[in-house]
């Protein structure tokens, strides 16, 4: 069944599977991340390695973000999550071990952090949410680890091993996300 909106018009659809997506498909494959801001929605597409940006009233695709939208120095993209944070879209890539961050039209301005467990790095980041009204502090959420992010992109506080979390004998949740 294809997903409908209220108004039973369809929104999204991907291709079949065994069905190689069109070079120039800029249908959603693997919706992972969905943020919302400034008239646009933004969806994060871990199996197309990209983030879509769509107008909100009319669900048209504005631009595509992809590697090619990156430094050149970047080896992949590979987003778990996006938010809205300010005047910016941020990215949650768990092989670049990064978060990016975007206008909201998809130009790159600044990536933050590298791979580590210190202060703005990062262990394959699944999760982004802005905290507080209007944002305050963007948490980053990683395996064993949450960081709140300052909106300069500077690292305020790091949260190791959470209470509460489930842990597996690989370290994380069930989800992956911890």
């Amino acid at each position: 069944r294809k997903p409908r909106a209220p108004e039973g018009r369809h929104i999204a659809s991907a291709p079949r599977e065994g069905e190689p997506p069109a070079p120039d498909d800029k249908r959603i494959k693997s919706p992972l991340g969905v943020a919302v801001g400034a008239g646009r929605v933004f969806v994060g597409d871990v199996m197309g390695y990209c983030v879509h940006i769509l107008r909100r009233s009319s669900l048209e695709t504005l631009h595509v973000i992809t590697k090619s939208d990156l430094p050149s120095e970047t080896r992949s993209f590979n987003p778990h999550d996006v938010a809205v944070y300010g005047k910016r879209l941020y990215v949650a890539d768990a092989d670049e071990s990064s978060v990016w961050v975007f206008t909201l039209k998809g130009q790159f301005v600044k990536r933050i952090g590298s791979y580590g467990t210190g202060p703005l790095q990062f262990i394959h980041p699944r999760g982004l949410l802005p905290l507080g009204s209007p944002p305050e502090y963007l948490v980053v959420v990683e395996r064993g680890r949450l960081q709140l992010l300052t909106p300069d992109g500077n690292s305020s506080l790091q949260l190791l091993d959470p209470p509460g979390v489930h842990k597996t004998p690989f370290g994380s949740d069930n989800y992956n996300m911890m």
